[in-house]
């Protein structure tokens, strides 16, 4: 929540130093803030984009995956019905 607040405040100073810069006559460090600026807001926006993609999976993936899971579950409920986790668990105390 507060790096957007802090890099907010850090842009509007960057700005302001542009404005000043240019104002007393220093182009060469206010077209160094400018470009600071240029390529904070445009990673920003390439960031953004990245973020929007999303992919989607078919059906028959997912109930792939559900029925994956729901294996693996019942087999894990079938070893502790056992009492095979008692095993490894004094094997590893020792």
């Amino acid at each position: 929540m507060q790096k957007p607040i802090i890099r907010n405040i850090v842009l509007v100073i960057l700005t302001i130093n542009v404005i000043v810069m240019i104002y007393i006559e220093q182009y060469m460090v206010s077209l160094v803030f400018a470009l600071i600026l240029i390529g904070d807001i445009s990673r920003e926006k390439a960031k953004k984009k990245k973020i929007k993609k999303t992919t989607s999976i078919s059906e028959d993936v997912a109930e792939a995956m559900a029925s994956k899971i729901i294996y693996e579950a019942q087999q894990h409920r079938k070893i502790r019905e056992k009492g095979d986790h008692l095993n490894i668990v004094s094997n590893e105390e020792e």
